[in-house]
């Protein structure tokens, strides 16, 4: 059975738990969108569709001709994502008004975990980290055809929506510009199974560009309406206290934000295209049999328990997790965006 973050906390009975699934929901825009799928093993096996077999009309008194389906085997396994928590038992006991210890250092962990989630979820690659699950920028790579790889304007030549140029174009080109980005993004959504994305990620530049070129197109709406959760969320991709990241097309455009060192952004520029740097945009459909969650079990979180050498206390979170896509127009990527 899938269940969302929300889920999970909602089926937390202890406090503790229930702040640690709480902090993860808020510092993850990407992983509340996702539901996650309870595989009870480390990996999960598929049968996927290859090729349709041939079918011919027959004539009267004769058999059909026997056609062969093409399958072929995708498999996607769970990885631990967690952390050990230690902390003195002098610490532990200080009663200090500011803040509980234990929820400090807990808190930094558990957005730490956030961070680490979000990054392998677009940047995940055995071939860097074979410890760890493989993204969406990985598998469009590897795994997916070229046809789920499309670009702004061309593949030697990039499509400029920087604020600055189209604010000192012509109104008829910038408008003209607006417009070709806008159609760039539904050739990318198209590239999809069903011609329709539920998520777009990019990082916030890529976001205030589509904004712009909406406002070009005498296209934009703010989507005050829409409510996602009951936390703020990071100020790039919503607005306080509890709106959703921005949404057009039935899209939802998420800023996946910062690495662990809170510098580096998780959606790199890209420079394959007339070496400019470029800011990609990476859709994907949710759910089976697209990009969906998978674990081993739920994330769990251990009781404070101490060391043998009497003065530490240790909590671990551990959560056997991963993603999974059978679909083989399960995501697609735009590149050639100059947005900064």
């Amino acid at each position: 059975m899938a269940i969302t973050l929300f889920d999970m906390l909602r089926l937390k009975e202890d406090e503790y738990e229930q702040g640690v699934v709480e902090t993860f929901i808020m510092e993850s825009d990407i992983g509340k969108t996702l539901s996650f799928e309870t595989i009870d093993t480390v990996q999960i096996n598929t049968r996927r569709l290859n090729s349709l077999p041939s079918v011919t009309f027959r004539q009267r008194g004769q058999r059909y001709s026997q056609g062969n389906v093409g399958i072929e085997h995708v498999s996607d396994a769970v990885y631990p994502l967690g952390a050990e928590i230690s902390i003195d038992k002098v610490d532990l006991r200080d009663k200090s008004p500011f803040q509980d210890p234990l929820t400090f250092h807990t808190q930094a962990h558990v957005k730490s975990m956030a961070y680490k989630f979000n990054d392998y979820f677009v940047n995940g690659d055995h071939a860097t980290d074979p410890n760890g699950f493989e993204g969406i920028k990985t598998r469009i790579a590897n795994y997916l055809a070229s046809t789920q790889t499309l670009y702004a304007n061309s593949s030697s030549a990039v499509l400029d929506v920087r604020a600055a140029t189209l604010g000192a174009a012509a109104l008829s080109t910038a408008q003209s510009t607006a417009y070709q980005f806008l159609e760039a993004l539904d050739r990318a959504q198209y590239a999809l199974d069903g011609h329709k994305a539920d998520l777009c990620i990019t990082n916030s530049d890529g976001i205030r560009a589509l904004k712009n070129c909406l406002r070009y197109a005498n296209a934009y709406v703010d989507p005050a309406s829409t409510i996602s959760t009951d936390f703020n969320e990071r100020a790039t991709s919503a607005k306080p206290p509890s709106k959703a990241a921005f949404v057009w097309g039935e899209c939802t455009y998420v800023d996946a934000g910062v690495k662990v060192d809170q510098t580096t952004a998780i959606v790199a520029t890209d420079s394959s295209v007339a070496t400019t740097a470029c800011r990609p945009f990476y859709f994907v459909r949710l759910g089976d049999p697209y990009i969906q969650g998978i674990q081993e079990y739920p994330m769990e979180v251990s009781q404070s328990f101490q060391l043998d050498d009497g003065v530490t206390f240790r909590v671990v979170i551990d959560w056997p997790v991963g993603i999974r896509h059978v679909h083989p127009r399960s995501a697609a990527q735009l590149l050639g965006v100059q947005v900064a």
